[in-house]
């Protein structure tokens, strides 16, 4: 079952969402790369949000981008088409996908990025609600108080979430009972149509997908491919973001790779490994020969995003160690007070009192990956980098 988003917003700026989430629209859009382009700048987004996606940007900022993006380049089901543009791998919802390698039906899928859901995004939680009966089961989209809700955000959303259900499942037919938008009926529903594969409704009280209860049990169908495709990209993206840092050593690219697929219990030595092209033994030798361990950048990896998270989002301690993939809160405290001897919510609350008392969210704090980089390296490694 869903878990719920954080409650604990006090601004609108406080809405959040990865900047991973923008993965795509550039390349969709690249005909009309100047539009696109003074569009971020004009609503405060800045072109970074398109290369570092572990920053945090504003929601509101998001959707208004989106929003006039299809008015500009007379997209009206923008939204609706990038998301059918990233089909297999669907990079905007981050590592959630790779979560189907550890699954074995679509409930269970829910219930493990449900998780990670959070880390992602704060504008919206995502719950199952049983119909009477409990024949039919509703995957519900739920605003924040304080989220704007965006024609093109939420159909994109909707989009994605069908699309992968779709591909988790490799059900196309009748995969839906119906969708359920809150917003106005659009003049043209033939994109929403050929998506969702299903009756759908405007005007409605909820967003949300409706299925059939006995889906929610369906197998995952996703091959050993497919996932080592899905996990080889992510990769690959993140590695030619950060090139200009230690692109040549293997230490770099195992940072590169943790940090792309953190949060869904996916990453170990051994996946990471096959994704590198090595066996499980030689990645193992290669980083000794660097004077790294697997162990040791992964603690670092796991270092940093722990103080991101602290410092700009309001997840609770659980939330942040399930993002970390540690088993347990109390894991992640510990490691927390070893790598800052002091404890996570101590942390917290003095970087909201450097930051009048908000988590600063946007551009101004994001850190660049590359740098996130560099700092995952330990002084060993950098000595044995240099010489």
């Amino acid at each position: 079952m869903a878990r719920n988003a954080p409650d604990s917003f006090t601004s609108i700026e406080r809405s959040y969402i990865k900047a991973g989430a923008f993965c795509g629209l550039a390349e969709l859009l690249e005909a009309d790369r100047g539009v696109f382009e003074a569009t971020f700048q004009e609503v405060g987004l800045g072109l970074a949000a398109l290369t570092e996606p572990d920053q945090y940007v504003s929601v509101q900022s998001f959707g208004a981008a989106l929003q006039r993006l299809a008015v500009r380049l007379d997209k009206p089901s923008l939204g609706l088409e990038w998301a059918a543009w990233s089909k297999p791998y669907f990079p905007q919802l981050g590592p959630m996908m790779l979560a189907g390698a550890d699954a074995a039906t679509l409930n269970e899928w829910i219930d493990i990025t449900a998780r990670y859901w959070p880390c992602h995004t704060n504008a919206y939680r995502t719950r199952l609600v049983w119909g009477s009966g409990r024949t039919e089961v509703a995957y519900r989209f739920e605003p924040s108080a304080l989220t704007l809700e965006r024609r093109q955000f939420i159909e994109h959303l909707a989009a994605l979430t069908s699309l992968a259900f779709e591909t988790l499942t490799g059900i196309r037919d009748n995969k839906h009972v119906v969708v359920r938008f809150r917003h106005a009926r659009p003049v043209d529903t033939t994109p929403h149509e050929s998506i969702f594969n299903c009756p759908i409704e405007f005007n409605a009280p909820r967003n949300e997908i409706v299925l059939a209860s006995a889906q929610l049990h369906l197998p995952i169908v996703l091959t050993p491919q497919w996932k080592k495709n899905c996990a080889m990209r992510r990769i690959t993206e993140r590695i030619a973001e950060s090139a200009e840092v230690h692109s040549d050593t293997v230490s770099a690219r195992v940072a590169v790779g943790i940090q792309a697929m953190l949060g869904v219990g996916f990453v170990n030595l051994q996946r990471l490994a096959e994704c590198m092209n090595f066996s499980a033994k030689t990645l193992q030798r290669r980083l000794a020969e660097e004077g790294a361990s697997y162990g040791e950048i992964l603690d670092e990896v796991r270092r940093a995003k722990a103080l991101r998270l602290l410092a700009e989002t309001e997840l609770s301690m659980c939330q942040i160690s399930s993002q970390l993939d540690y088993s347990s809160a109390p894991a992640f405290n510990a490691a927390f007070r070893r790598w800052a001897n002091m404890p996570p919510r101590a942390f917290r609350q003095s970087s909201k009192c450097a930051n009048g008392g908000k988590s600063p969210i946007g551009p101004s704090c994001a850190q660049p990956l590359a740098a996130q980089i560099a700092e995952y390296v330990s002084p060993k490694m950098k000595n044995s980098v240099s010489k």
